[in-house]
């Protein structure tokens, strides 16, 4: 059996504590969704974060290539070099002995 008396003389006690619980319960929605919308910006900055990773990844593995390639550029042209002193110092004992 519910005591309609008793609830009827708390009534004002009853209301003030709702309102106080609708008061805290709407504040807590409005940081709710400002806590929601800083997770929001942080899950893009993320997002944005891990873009540019990639593109610098990607640079950088662009710029090994490069490395490399003119590294084997470099060796070669120093072979050819090399062959050049041997064939002209070939060529100055060939023409001194000749």
């Amino acid at each position: 059996m519910i005591p309609w008396s008793l609830l009827l003389k708390h009534a004002p006690t009853i209301l003030k504590a709702a309102d106080t619980l609708y008061a805290h319960a709407t504040a807590n929605a409005g940081r709710a969704r400002a806590i929601e919308e800083r997770v929001t910006a942080l899950e893009e900055q993320s997002r944005d974060s891990a873009r540019l990773a990639q593109d610098i990844a990607r640079q950088l593995e662009a710029l090994t290539m490069a490395q490399d390639a003119a590294a084997k550029r470099a060796r070669l042209t120093l072979i050819a070099a090399a062959i050049a002193v041997i064939a002209g110092v070939t060529a100055v004992v060939l023409a001194t002995l000749g």
